[in-house]
C-alpha cells in the first residue's frame, strides 16, 4: 500500500515547520504538482505563511521548493 502523505520539514524564512503532505499518488523525483500540507504545529506556521511565500521542502537537505497559493486553517493532525 502507498503512503497518502510524505512528512518532511518545510522551510519559510529561515524557520522549520514540520508538515505532511497529502499525496493521491507517490510524488516523483522532478515532478511539479499541486499538494494540499498538513501542519503538525498550524498555529505556529500560518502565523508566518501567507499566500505567495515560497519555501524549500528539507529531509536531509533541501528536496523540493514550493509556493503558497491558498491557505486554510486546519487543526492539528492527530496520531
Amino acid at each position: 500500500m502507498q503512503a497518502r502523505w510524505f512528512g518532511c520539514v518545510m522551510v519559510v524564512n529561515g524557520r522549520n515547520h514540520d508538515i505532511r503532505l497529502r499525496l493521491a499518488q507517490p510524488l516523483n523525483a522532478g515532478e511539479t504538482r499541486k499538494v494540499g500540507i498538513d501542519f503538525l504545529d498550524p498555529e505556529t506556521a500560518l502565523s508566518h505563511i501567507r499566500v505567495g511565500t515560497t519555501f524549500g521542502l528539507w529531509e536531509g537537505g533541501i528536496i523540493g521548493q514550493g509556493f503558497v497559493e491558498a491557505v486554510q486553517p486546519e487543526p492539528a493532525l492527530s496520531e
